[in-house]
């Protein structure tokens, strides 16, 4: 899910991307106004809003230009407020991180949250590969145990920075970068309560990585990372569908989901009724109207994140220019609806993984990007393999299962690499190491 907010006056950041104190900070005025030092390079202008169709302006070394490197470098974090719980819960978070060892490098305590969410999809991939969501009770305890346990460390990372004096920019990526990836397993439990048909899981699969780009696009504009709407935000979704997990497994068993929706739904003919919940024969159920009431809340949030970065723009050129950059998004997600093998046991697991992992990477390189103040291109030529399989799989469907595996794997190690790059550089530019503190605070002030 989006990222948590920034605490409020007095309490410690949750992000360990904002208060950059480490060599590449900017220099003081001081440093900066005296004639026994050289004067800094003038800051380069900002790129991001530079409109480009397909082909980003290419470094010639790893992934970032050396203006995005400098500005990543410089970059400091800001998001919302806190929402009421955020605020009840801070100090359970803050008692929290003072348990942990002042060795312990924040994205290390980033990862071990995100090895969570691994645990949990891959457990339930191993019960229900075909994505039904039948599970054993046992597995709706752990996911939400895993998701519960993962968004608390999530919380507690930026804390974990200030308090060994570690921030560093490379905090935001690293920690919205394991959220991107940690959406596959959140849906993924999601299925695992509801037990939905295929095609609805895609739907709210696609929604929820659809609006976590957007996101990170809204903040890319404007500067901000919105993370609640009124007093419901990540931290009331997460700790919510992580309770929702756990008492069905003990409690509910899935049955509340079965509840048969009274006469007068059935013979509603509500907006999105027939592409969410398609043309079943049975009665709808409790589980198809809540596919529905996710899609009218992703939705509103879209429509509204649309709303914000057009009122910050203003210039109807901008707006559109904006506007186009969420055209790759919106294309992977049609595909994805109206081609993947919804009706193949062996092929919907490798599909879904492979749309997760292909949204992921355009989602993590416009936070790199949105950091970098670097010009995003609207069309991503990194998401032509995924249109090119779901071609290929509607013509050869026995090839399915082969073909999406082969293309998560490709995903994956493209991913992987990209990210990697960006890191390694970032990394060489700050002077500091990704899990490893290089100047450990054996004191706390």
């Amino acid at each position: 899910m989006t990222p948590r907010p920034e605490p409020v006056v007095n309490a410690p950041n949750n992000d360990d991307s904002s208060n950059v104190t480490n060599a590449a900070a900017a220099p003081s005025n001081e440093a900066s106004s005296s004639s026994s030092l050289p004067t800094p390079p003038p800051a380069a202008a900002d790129k991001h809003l530079d409109h480009v169709w397909c082909m980003e302006e290419s470094p010639t070394n790893g992934v970032l230009t050396q203006d995005g490197l400098e500005k990543i470098a410089n970059h400091k974090y800001k998001s919302g407020t806190y929402t009421a719980l955020d605020t009840f819960i801070n100090p359970m978070w803050e008692a929290l991180t003072q348990m942990l060892p002042l060795w312990l490098a924040p994205n290390l305590v980033t990862t071990i949250g995100g090895s969570f969410c691994v645990l949990a999809y891959c457990v339930s991939a191993y019960y229900d590969f075909a994505m039904t969501g039948d599970v054993p009770d046992w597995v709706l305890v752990l996911n939400g145990m895993c998701q519960m346990i993962y968004f608390t460390l999530d919380c507690m990372d930026g804390k974990q920075a200030r308090r060994t004096k570690s921030s560093s920019p490379l905090g935001q990526l690293f920690d919205h970068g394991i959220d991107a990836l940690g959406n596959l397993n959140s849906v993924s439990s999601c299925q695992c309560i509801m037990q939905n048909p295929s095609k609805q899981y895609l739907w709210m699969h696609c929604a929820l990585q659809f609006t976590f780009f957007q996101a990170q696009w809204e903040e890319y504009y404007t500067g901000v990372l919105p993370h609640a709407t009124g007093n419901i935000g990540v931290t009331e979704v997460m700790y919510g569908m992580a309770l929702w997990s756990i008492t069905t497994g003990l409690i509910f068993k899935r049955t509340i989901f079965g509840f048969v929706m009274p006469d007068f739904v059935q013979e509603a003919n509500f907006p999105l009724r027939s592409a969410v919940v398609g043309d079943i024969t049975e009665p709808l159920e409790l589980r198809h109207m809540l596919a529905v009431v996710w899609i009218y809340m992703t939705t509103t949030l879209s429509i509204l994140s649309l709303i914000r970065v057009a009122q910050h723009v203003k210039s109807p050129g901008l707006i559109a220019s904006a506007f186009s950059k969420m055209i790759t998004p919106t294309l992977v997600c049609a595909v994805a609806l109206l081609y993947l093998p919804t009706d193949d046991p062996n092929s919907i697991r490798y599909a879904s993984l492979s749309l997760g992992l292909c949204l992921c990477l355009s989602t993590i390189k416009i936070i790199v990007f949105s950091m970098g103040r670097m010009a995003f291109a609207s069309f991503q030529l990194d998401t032509i393999p995924f249109f090119v399989v779901a071609a290929i799989g509607t013509q050869t469907p026995s090839m399915n299962s082969t073909l999406y595996a082969m293309l998560a794997a490709y995903y994956g190690i493209r991913l992987s690499t990209w990210a990697g790059s960006a890191i390694h550089h970032i990394c060489n530019r700050l002077n500091i190491q990704l899990f490893r503190i290089k100047y450990p605070q054996l004191k706390e002030e």
